[in-house]
């Protein structure tokens, strides 16, 4: 009775076998890619970040830009004799040449404007009844600070603007506030300048939220608030990134940075639907190519699972011919295997046309018949013994009773020597148990064959990988008698399996090598975008970043040790007569050799950075103000001595200012330095102010 177990085709067998030895590299390559988007998207955020961060130093710089402007204009004499007439002339030049805003006010206590570039003289100025900015104009002029305001809508121009406001002193009283305002279009051309990627949306908020700028949609959404959650995230934190929705219902991925000089932010959203379209892109290459993969190595099985199935069907013919008593036809022939069973088979029906002969000779005398009967039996043995597959007859407690050549030469042991063993004694023990298992089912009759994949042990100590063909042969009486084994060479697929699964190995190894070598080349770009952030790329010293990390840490030493600091404020005079004069690129080369100078004439304990434009900053550390005004002094007669090349001699005003314990923040030193810049400017230049 043959056995009605389902037996899988030499097609399925290939076609799992490239399922097999594909899919996990497929797995593994799947699984590298959504890694390296991951890392992608990381990177993107820390990009974007700094892009943030260097759009609110940009809008905190120009807002300092007018705040000095505006500082300046308000110690005119004109202003201060009240001959607006001369000092019109001045703002108006200074709007034309230095452009820190749109129009120049002046207003006092009360809101009444008693000055407007806006309108000429005699027109009647416009009171100012908002309380907002009656609270702002009594808050610059009781503290004597500048205050930078929240966007609002102008009184006189009826438009969104912001102002810079400053207190002007007649006879050193607060009288008057001179402010500078500022259009949200000049902070829109910071923005367009940036060059952000077509679909990303950049805006710049003030201090509560309110959006003075935007790359898409300004006229329909500057004036109003940004979305509650973005706000409060600004508001909490700081600096990061979140998911959020747009006033346009877009759902963006969303960076941001806040000034904590100004309280200003600059947020940037990139919709998330481009970042999955990457990702998706990527997945449907892959897809691809794992289809094309699949079906090229399919093909390849289903090409060489054909030729060995019509090679093994070949032989039907001449089997069916064996058992009809005919002699088989030879075919043709494309497996070895096949080759050998086909001789086999010719061995065959020789030995049954043989034995045909002698039974048709059966009216013979009894001796003739016995010989025949073992010349047959000769025959058979002879068979057996040129098999091309080893094979052998097993005693029910596993001794072997017979064993041809082929199956000596699968284990390496003499025919003697294992016709003396069991076919336990040669089997790995780990495929032991399952073959006992495999024989005790025969014996009870629950199956009437069994075929495995087991591992003998040589006699030279390696092992061989072999398939078995185990059936049960039974007496007349039924009762078991011994079994048949055809053992089949495996070894030889089982080593180019071994080796087919190394080469995906060695894949996997080279993809995690490129992986870790891009990893460190990113990590070394990173690094040195995070230097070129901290560095002024003209001069090549600390840009104002690095200076004001220097500044916060110089300031919190004071406070833990007592160990005061000085900062000197330097500024280059009649720079822009020498930027006119002989053009931006000699005064670039005059600020590099500034640079130059100022690194050399200051101690290696010194730090010194370009603070905007043609101002420097020096800190000091562990130097009071005397120290500082010998240090301002050396630096200030090296610049004298020194001959600029196309320009000749140039000339330093510096300003000084010593930190102090009971500063509230390191920005207070700062600012004094700056306004004893200016007073060194008003004085004359060229010379040092404390």
């Amino acid at each position: 009775m043959r056995d009605a177990s389902p037996r899988w085709s030499v097609y399925a067998y290939l076609a799992a076998l490239v399922v097999a030895c594909l899919g996990p590299g497929l797995v593994g390559a799947a699984l590298l890619l959504i890694h390296e988007y991951r890392e992608g998207h990381e990177r993107l955020e820390k990009d974007t970040i700094l892009t943030a961060r260097a759009l609110v130093q940009a809008v905190d710089a120009h807002l300092m830009e007018a705040e000095v402007a505006a500082q300046s204009l308000s110690t005119a004499g004109s202003l201060a004799r009240g001959d607006f007439a001369e000092f019109r002339r001045g703002a108006l030049l200074l709007l034309k040449v230095a452009r820190p805003g749109s129009n120049i006010v002046v207003t006092d206590r009360n809101g009444q404007q008693i000055f407007n570039t806006l309108q000429q003289p005699g027109q009647p100025l416009y009171l100012n009844r908002d309380p907002v900015v009656l609270h702002r104009l009594q808050q610059v002029l009781e503290t004597g600070e500048p205050v930078i305001s929240n966007l609002f809508i102008g009184g006189l121009t009826k438009r969104p603007i912001m102002t810079i406001d400053v207190p002007v002193f007649v006879r050193d009283k607060a009288t008057f506030v001179l402010s500078i305002g500022v259009q949200p279009e000049e902070f829109n051309a910071i923005l367009m300048n940036q060059r952000l990627p077509p679909g990303w949306l950049a805006a710049v908020f003030d201090g509560v939220g309110t959006t003075v700028a935007r790359t898409h949609g300004a006229k329909q959404f500057v004036g109003q608030k940004g979305t509650q959650e973005f706000i409060q995230r600004i508001h909490d934190v700081g600096e990061g990134s979140m998911e959020s929705t747009t006033r346009e219902g877009i759902r963006t991925f969303s960076v941001f940075s806040r000034s904590p000089t100004t309280g200003w932010s600059v947020g940037i959203g990139i919709p998330l639907a481009s970042l999955e379209a990457s990702l998706r892109r990527s997945l449907w290459i892959f897809a691809a190519g794992m289809v094309v993969l699949f079906a090229l190595g399919i093909s390849l099985a289903w090409f060489w699972a054909g030729r060995i199935a019509r090679s093994v069907r070949s032989l039907t013919a001449s089997a069916l011919a064996l058992g009809n008593g005919e002699k088989p036809e030879r075919p043709a022939l494309h497996i070895r295997e096949a080759l050998e069973v086909a001789d086999a088979l010719d061995e065959a029906s020789k030995l049954l046309s043989d034995r045909t002969a002698a039974l048709q000779s059966s009216n013979r005398s009894l001796k003739e018949s016995e010989r025949a009967l073992l010349e047959s039996e000769t025959l058979f043995r002879a068979a057996f013994e040129q098999a091309a597959v080893g094979m052998s007859r097993v005693s029910l407690d596993g001794k072997f009773i017979q064993v041809n050549d082929k199956l000596c030469a699968i284990v390496g042991h003499e025919r003697e020597a294992l016709l003396a063993l069991t076919f336990q004694e040669i089997t790995h023990p780990d495929d032991l148990e399952r073959d006992l298992d495999c024989v005790r089912q025969l014996l009870a009759g629950s199956i009437n064959s069994y075929s495995l994949e087991k591992r003998y042990i040589r006699k030279d100590g390696a092992t061989n990988w072999v398939n078995i063909a185990a059936s049960l042969v039974r007496q007349r009486s039924g009762e078991a008698d011994y079994f048949i084994v055809v053992i089949e060479d495996i070894q030889p697929r089982k080593t180019a399996e071994a080796a087919l699964e190394e080469t995906r190995k060695s894949h996997e190894r080279r993809l995690e090598q490129q992986v870790a070598e891009r990893t460190e080349a990113l990590t070394s770009a990173n690094k040195e975008l995070e230097r070129l952030a901290h560095h002024d790329a003209l001069t090549g010293l600390e840009n104002r970043l690095a200076a004001n990390e220097r500044l916060r840490f110089e300031f919190l030493r004071l406070k833990r040790t007592g160990n005061v600091y000085s900062v000197l404020m330097l500024d280059v005079d009649h720079f822009k007569r020498i930027n006119d004069t002989y053009g931006h690129e000699t005064g670039d080369h005059v600020l590099r050799q500034m640079g130059e100078l100022l690194a050399e004439v200051t101690r290696k304990t010194d730090f010194v950075a370009r603070f905007g434009g043609e101002e420097f900053l020096v800190i000091l550390p562990d130097t009071d103000a005397t120290g500082a005004m010998e240090g301002a002094e050396k630096i200030r007669q090296a610049a004298n001595a020194r001959v600029f090349p196309a320009v000749g001699h140039v000339t330093l005003s510096i300003g000084i200012a010593t930190a102090k314990a009971a500063d509230s923040n390191e920005d207070e030193a700062v600012r004094r330095a700056d306004k004893a810049l200016y007073r060194a400017k008003h004085g004359g230049r060229n010379t040092i102010r404390c």
